[in-house]
């Protein structure tokens, strides 16, 4: 990517990733997936001594594919919150 100017709503999540510090913080996931999901990956990362930045949603969970939002480490208060949980036991 260039200085010029893109639209994050038109951007595809596969001309932006190259450009990221690290291509192992991340995981993609599709927009069915349910908050179970979402914590059960922020785990996963965890149990393998990595850390999760961030969960990226897509339709169907591709890089092809535009971004529909983003869940990072940030929103796992509120999601444990939605889903009557006080914390995560490995994270």
């Amino acid at each position: 990517m260039s200085n010029e100017v893109v639209s994050l709503w038109e951007t595809k999540i596969e001309t932006v990733l190259p450009h990221a510090e690290s291509t192992d913080h991340y995981c993609m996931l599709s927009r069915s997936a349910t908050l179970f999901d979402v914590l059960a990956k922020f785990e996963d990362f965890t149990s393998r001594g990595k850390d999760l930045d961030a969960a990226l949603i897509t339709d169907s969970g591709k890089k092809d594919q535009k971004l529909l939002g983003i869940i990072t480490v940030y929103d796992l208060p509120r999601i444990l919150s939605k889903i009557g949980m006080k914390k995560l036991s490995s994270i």
